[in-house]
């Protein structure tokens, strides 16, 4: 479990990654901070109009100057351009150092109000001036998507929690659906400190047992493989019995053995005295041989 949870981070941590690559590729374009610096916002992210089509994963691009005002997005939402959203976690993450940041989950302001996350990346020229933000948009239904990917056995699964212990990803709860939080779950509030580790639970819904591992991914998100215990300890007892049979099998063995052995020996042992006997009857028949003669 401990294994498959850290393969499951790894897995996370490489599709931020990904997104975060794209981002910065997209963020270092010499034409978009010249329009930027020109203020033709809508003008620059035009340059992106194919990216949700090449990159299905992304949903929206957004535009947004140093004081987390939205300036542009594609494709297009009028009703939220010029709103400021510094109050959201996407902007006070990248802009507390200016570096990459990914978004813990949120509904999205505009219709449909939709639950995603932020991938935000900084526009700075090369000597560190910032021009503004990067936004890439990804719908938390991609996280079911991720998850399914991973493979965690007989009526187990994989889960996502962010850093406010937010799911995605987990298989009892629509992507769409109202917003699930697990913070207080103590693998999950543990998780959100930044340890891993390996506990059975309760589940609070249906009372069953599980086997929980979990492992931070980076970013401030994390991974649970999550399992029921019968399920998980029938695997190890399938072990345990196939072991038994294994030593059964050689234990039936090394006393047939011992049986063969000491039935052999019984016989040699009776062979060897029947042979003394019949030894000491021919010395026997001798000597009165010698007596008569003599």
């Amino acid at each position: 479990r401990e294994a498959l949870a850290y393969l499951a981070a790894t897995t996370l941590k490489t599709h931020f990654e990904r997104h975060i690559d794209l981002g910065l590729s997209l963020a270092t374009q010499e034409n978009l901070q010249g329009l930027i610096r020109r203020g033709r916002w809508h003008e620059a992210v035009t340059a992106f109009e194919t990216i949700p089509n090449d990159f299905p994963v992304i949903e929206t691009v957004l535009l947004v100057d140093p004081e987390g005002v939205l300036k542009a997005t594609t494709p297009a939402r009028a009703n939220v351009i010029g709103v400021n959203f510094s109050y959201r976690d996407w902007y006070q993450g990248v802009s507390q150092a200016w570096q990459p940041h990914v978004s813990e989950i949120f509904k999205r302001a505009p219709q449909p109000q939709l639950n995603v996350i932020v991938v935000s990346i900084p526009i700075k020229t090369d000597d560190g001036e910032v021009l503004g933000i990067l936004g890439l948009s990804i719908l938390l239904d991609d996280f079911l998507e991720w998850s399914n990917q991973i493979e965690a056995g007989e009526s187990g699964f994989v889960y996502f929690v962010d850093r406010q212990g937010q799911v995605a990803g987990h298989p009892d709860y629509l992507p769409q659906d109202e917003i699930v939080n697990f913070s207080a779950a103590p693998h999950v509030a543990k998780l959100i400190r930044g340890e891993s580790g390996l506990e059975i639970i309760k589940n609070p819904i249906n009372q069953t047992k599980e086997v929980v591992a979990y492992q931070p991914a980076g970013y401030g998100w994390g991974v649970v493989i999550s399992q029921e215990a019968d399920q998980a300890f029938a695997y190890r007892a399938r072990g345990i019995k196939q072991s038994l049979i294994t030593l059964g099998a050689i234990l039936i063995i090394g006393i047939v053995l011992a049986l063969i052995t000491s039935n052999l020996s019984q016989r040699l042992i009776e062979h060897a005295e029947e042979i003394d006997r019949l030894i000491l009857e021919k010395s026997n028949l001798l000597e009165r041989k010698l007596e008569a003669k003599k």
